[in-house]
């Protein structure tokens, strides 16, 4: 990495720290590069697993933190970098001859491991099939995926991490267009701006659907609230992701910023499902719940409001991810179908 990494982009400043990873893994190596007060969330579905350590992981039967603790899983070296930088520096190492994708983010630290790793069970177990190695061998081209609309009215943080999605070459999807319910703020503007992705105010247009066809949109991502103010035709129907900031039906309806502080509860988090304005009463066709723990009672209001913008953000992330990759179908007269190679257990709730 010599040439490519401790060359011209540490010389430009774009590298703030890098962490080769060898004998102690990930859970060694990544957080000797942080300082103290941060710690580093890792999305292991978001790089290549390869297959020598699949394999390890299943016949040996070690968990997933021998794994982490002890081989690289995959990611030779980490580099942390600035949000902003990071897609100039995915295309230099790329266009270098480098394999890099964006696997994680950095978040304040509140005490435990300073290395959290999402599911690793569920991402690492599940055995890869023929499909899946001959998108890893040839991957598709974004301009061949499906095409995804979001459509927030304030929060930035989920809106932030649904942008991302358009680094990742192995995310079955791609963000064409943002959807802004009310005045966007400069940072609305910045994100979209910075991923290449136009942003539209809900008041220069009559009707959203003209919209979403003249960008031939294909999945629709409501969030913080948007279906509250929109109504999309019956040929959106299974093709509209939206979240609720709570784990339907645990504390429905309830605010959940409240329900944690009063409760002392030691988890929240967010349900993403599909959204039919046809179905009358409690149905929720539910596609991902994304779970956080309160590490510390200690944590401040802003805080845990914070924790739960990030939940929805990723419960809509992984949820697009699954349905834009053919594994949870919905229809309102048919219900949920789940595909035959889906190993996950979803249901309705």
């Amino acid at each position: 990495y010599q040439r490519r990494v401790h060359g011209p982009l540490m010389r430009e400043g774009l590298i703030l720290s890098a962490a080769h990873i060898t004998g102690g893994g990930l859970l060694e190596n990544i957080p000797r590069s942080l300082p103290k007060h941060l710690a580093a969330r890792l999305h292991p579905l978001q790089w290549e697993f390869p297959g020598v350590f699949r394999w390890m992981y299943q016949q040996a039967n070690l968990s997933w933190s021998d794994m982490a603790q002890t081989f690289n899983c995959g990611l030779g070296m980490v580099l942390i970098v600035k949000r902003e930088n990071a897609t100039s520096v995915l295309e230099r190492l790329n266009n270098a001859g480098e394999t890099a994708t964006i696997v994680g983010e950095l978040e304040e630290y509140h005490g435990g491991p300073s290395v959290i790793i999402e599911n690793p069970e569920i991402a690492w177990a599940a055995s890869m099939s023929p499909q899946a190695e001959e998108v890893i061998k040839s991957p598709v081209s974004k301009s061949d995926l499906p095409h995804v609309a979001l459509i927030f009215n304030h929060t930035t943080e989920a809106l932030k991490l649904l942008l991302d999605v358009n680094t990742n070459p192995n995310y079955p999807a791609k963000v064409v267009l943002v959807i802004v319910l009310n005045q966007p703020t400069t940072a609305h503007s910045e994100e979209c701006d910075h991923a290449g992705v136009p942003i539209v105010l809900r008041s220069e247009f009559k009707g959203i659907d003209a919209l979403l066809e003249q960008y031939k949109v294909d999945l629709v991502c409501l969030g913080d609230g948007g279906h509250d103010s929109i109504k999309l035709g019956s040929q959106w129907d299974g093709r509209v992701i939206t979240v609720s900031p709570s784990l339907i039906p645990i504390a429905e309806g309830v605010d959940p910023l409240e329900y944690v502080l009063q409760s002392n509860c030691r988890f929240y988090g967010s349900t993403a499902y599909f959204l039919d304005t046809r179905k009358v009463g409690k149905y929720w066709a539910v596609i991902w719940q994304e779970l956080s723990e309160v590490r510390t009672f200690n944590h401040s209001n802003e805080k845990i409001k914070h924790e739960l913008t990030l939940c929805e953000g990723k419960a809509l992330v992984r949820a697009l991810e699954i349905v834009a990759g053919g594994e949870l179908t919905y229809d309102s007269t048919k219900g949920l179908t789940v595909s035959k190679e889906n190993k996950l257990d979803l249901s309705v709730v």
